[in-house]
């Protein structure tokens, strides 16, 4: 779609005095002389080279920013799950945090995973997404808080969702929420490639007032997701 509107974009006569807006048909004028085709052209190039997935929402983000791109990009997984749904015939019951508590976030948590296996040296996640080195299956995977500022005593929550097509295929979307410990990580496993990912709530007094996510993009051949 925005292919289509960029390209009708960079064609447009730039030295039209006014133009016709879609919709309310409200005059338009040319007041930066046309200064909109050649970054509509610019607009256009970028979204034609972004091949993959990722590659698309990298070129969203640029055109649009993190926040409006992030939006597009939700809806664009959401179609995706439906379709994934539909396709294995299974029912999705994963749970949201909204649901549960009242969300006031005013404090701050980050999270992240220790990347294990035997003969193999320990390996922060977050260090190998800033690095793009790929997830490979058959790791221990331990993810813990880094930071947390709230003041005791407020409980932990955690979730796990797989997002890929393996996972629907498994039937192993996940995505409960369930209650952690403080002091103690959350072990989980790369079993099966695919995007991953897992959040965590900080909640005091029954609202949660902090929460973390970090992707978990599980690599079969050692290419990036």
């Amino acid at each position: 779609m925005f292919i289509d509107v960029f390209e009708n974009l960079s064609l447009v006569n730039r030295n039209q005095s006014y133009w016709h807006a879609i919709g309310s048909n409200q005059q338009v004028t040319n007041d930066d002389k046309g200064a909109f085709v050649p970054k509509s052209q610019k607009a256009l190039n970028i979204l034609r080279a972004a091949s993959s997935e990722s590659d698309r929402e990298e070129a969203l983000i640029k055109l649009f920013g993190k926040t409006i791109a992030k939006c597009m990009v939700d809806s664009i997984h959401q179609e995706n799950e439906r379709k994934l749904l539909k396709k294995y015939s299974i029912t999705n019951n994963e749970e949201f945090i909204e649901d549960l508590f009242t969300i006031d976030i005013s404090n701050y948590l980050e999270i992240d995973c220790k990347v294990t296996q035997d003969g193999w040296r320990t390996k922060s996640l977050r260090d190998m997404l800033f690095k793009h080195l790929p997830l490979l299956p058959r790791k221990q995977l331990d993810f813990h808080i880094v930071r947390c500022d709230v003041k005791s005593p407020y409980e932990i929550y955690w979730k796990v969702r797989n997002c890929g097509e393996e996972a629907f295929k498994r039937n192993c979307i996940r995505g409960q929420i369930t209650e952690g410990t403080l002091d103690a990580p959350l072990r989980e496993h790369a079993d099966f490639q695919g995007p991953h990912f897992v959040e965590c709530y900080a909640v005091k007094n029954g609202i949660c007032v902090a929460r973390s996510r970090i992707d978990v993009p599980i690599s079969e051949t050692g290419e990036i997701i």
